[in-house]
């Protein structure tokens, strides 16, 4: 083995040091982020639950599960949207806020009412 070789061999070794390095702190840094701002797209993968206007009260497990968003499914909502409409949107979005979830409301177009066959 010449003296180059051994150079070369240690200089292969010393840069995968440095690559491992960099990416354990780039790992760190990412674990440690701040919690995505609700008002923004989300970043990375959507881990989302669909659910019912009346399941307010799953968003805690939601959230302790790693959930980052609640599609909840609203019906029979018309324009001008009426008051009480309104008011369950703004309690939704206020409710799953205040667990770091994003609220992505749907509207449910095909319900049991509008089943054919």
């Amino acid at each position: 083995m010449s003296l180059s070789s051994n150079r070369d061999e240690c200089g292969v070794s010393m840069r995968w040091g440095v690559l491992l390095l960099l990416v354990g702190l780039v790992y760190d840094l990412a674990a440690s982020a701040a919690p995505p701002d609700l008002r923004r797209p989300l970043p990375g993968r959507l881990r989302a639950g669909y659910m019912s206007v009346g399941d307010m009260a799953v968003l805690p497990g939601m959230a302790g599960a790693g959930m980052n968003a609640a599609l909840v499914k609203f019906g029979a909502l018309e324009a001008p949207i009426r008051p009480a409409d309104a008011e369950a949107l703004r309690r939704w979005g206020a409710e799953a806020a205040s667990h770091g979830i994003a609220f992505l409301p749907v509207f449910n177009w095909w319900g049991l009412m509008n089943r054919s066959g």
